[in-house]
């Protein structure tokens, strides 16, 4: 994990970030 950051983005909805285990990009 750790390359899926630029086709996910953790704050789409908000200031916080909602990770998931397949598209969180710093595991």
């Amino acid at each position: 994990f750790g390359c899926n950051r630029n086709t996910y983005n953790p704050y789409q909805e908000g200031d916080t970030p909602q990770f998931k285990a397949e598209k969180a990009n710093w595991f």
